[in-house]
Order: C-alpha cells, then structure tokens, then sequence
C-alpha cells in the first residue's frame, strides 16, 4: 500500500503504476458505483479517472478563512464578524496592518503569501478555469486575470522589500514562530491541521474560522475539498490483504469486527 497526493492519482495511473480497485470491489459482491456511496459526495470521485477507481481517501479536508480574534479587536474590528465579501477581506486587511517607524512591515492583515498551498484554487474562486479540458486558460480566462491582479494589489499596497523582509522573519507551521499563531498576519486560508498546530503551539490562541469571502456574486460556499490517498501500486506482492486493508479504512461501519461487517 502507499500514500499518495490526490493529484498524483491520473500521473500514476497514466504510468500503469496503479492497480485498479474495481476488481475487488465486484469480488466482493458490489459496484464500484455502491463503493462509492459510502462518501461524502465532495470526496467520492476523488479516486475515480478514466472509469476506473484507483484509490481511496485517507486523510480527507477542507480549507477555511482563520482569523485571529484578538487583532481584529486591537484593530477596532468587531472580532466575530470575519470578512464576507474580497472587497471586506482587503479592506480590514489595510485596518490591520501595521508598519515601525521606518516603514518596515510589523503585521499585516492577508498576505496570499501565506496561502501557498490554495493559491492555485484563487483562480476558480473567482470564476475561472485553469484548464478547459483542451486548454490551459490560466494565463487567459478573464476571472483568472481579475483573481491574479488583486492578489498583485497586495504585494503592490505592501512593497516587495518589505513583504520580503517580513517574511524572512517567519518561523514554521510547527513552531511558537509561525506567523498566524505569532500575531504577524491576522488572516489566512488553510485546513484542518492548523488546529492541531494551535493547539501545540498557541494554546488559547483566540480565532475563528469561516467560510471564504464571497468573491463570485451569490457564490458565498467556496471551498477547496482535498485528500491524501491510499493506493495499491502496480506489481504489489499482496495485492488481495491490500484491498481488505483499505476495505478497512473506507468502511462505513466503524464497529465492524469482520470483514463480511465491512
């Protein structure tokens, strides 16, 4: 068995590096179709390419807007209103950035920066397209070009230099020194595990978490859904104990004591 990033399930596949789970899925008297049920709607073609189900999920998420309550009222924010719109995410972003007597970068409110990881999704969240399914449109797409230009607004509002030298300031994710949970940006996208950051590095750190600002008109539900993967890889010497395995971890019935209970 191994893990693998979601978007490596069509590399793999393309590559016959993967071991299609349809096979055991109708030994064991089902469809793929009734397998897949058993998911979240979000996450249940996460697995599936090319009409086949190459994996299953193991560690599923979403991302949300985390915002650190006690900046927003230090800032004269009401601390349990969050951002609703992009427009009130860059206007409180202004309220709570701070620079020193010399112009140098001490907090900000939003820095895309610190999003890293859902930058790519910025485009769809603004109504674009990526890829077309013929196309490559990132650098095409009017919502594209709209989410990239006010992200650009950003680093321009901040000045490079500056935003450079604050970051060179960061500490990790997993440390004391990471830049949410250390008071220098009071608003950022990220998943599940930051909790898990706070409550080791920052415990009764006061914030919230919401939903993303609505940056598409009457569209106030974005979210990016994603998941690491259990896969069976091609040539696997066991590959019958791999699927009861992930038969295992995909079951449904969390107080099975059998197989047939799975």
């Amino acid at each position: 068995i191994s893990g693998i990033y979601l978007p490596n399930i069509c590399t793999f596949a393309d590559r016959n590096a993967l071991t299609p789970l349809d096979g055991f899925i109708r030994d064991d008297g089902s469809t793929p179709e009734q397998f897949l049920s058993r998911y979240a709607t979000a996450y249940a073609g996460m697995g599936l390419y090319q009409g086949h189900i190459w994996g299953v999920p193991s560690t599923p998420t979403t991302v949300a807007l985390y915002w650190n309550k006690e900046l927003f009222r230090a800032a004269g924010l009401d601390p349990d209103q969050p951002p609703r719109t992009v427009a009130e995410l860059r206007s409180m972003s202004v309220k709570l950035t701070k620079r020193d007597a010399s112009g140098n970068l001490k907090q900000v409110g939003f820095l895309p920066q610190m999003s890293g990881g859902q930058i790519w999704a910025f485009p769809q969240w603004f109504g674009g397209e990526i890829f077309d399914g013929k196309n490559v449109t990132i650098g095409t797409d009017p919502a594209n070009l709209k989410a990239y230009h006010w992200l650009d607004d950003f680093s321009k509002s901040y000045g490079l230099e500056t935003v450079r030298r604050l970051t060179n300031s960061f500490g990790s994710l997993s440390s004391p020194q990471d830049p949410f949970m250390s008071g220098q940006v009071a608003m950022l996208f990220d998943g599940v595990w930051r909790y898990n950051y706070m409550q080791q590095f920052a415990p009764g750190m006061n914030y919230g978490v919401s939903a993303w600002p609505e940056a598409q008109p009457g569209i106030n539900d974005f979210t990016i859904a994603d998941s690491d993967m259990l896969v069976i890889p091609t040539g696997a010497k066991h590959p019958r104990e791999a699927w009861e395995f992930l038969r295992y971890v995909s079951s449904p019935n969390l107080s099975a004591q059998s197989l047939e209970e799975l």
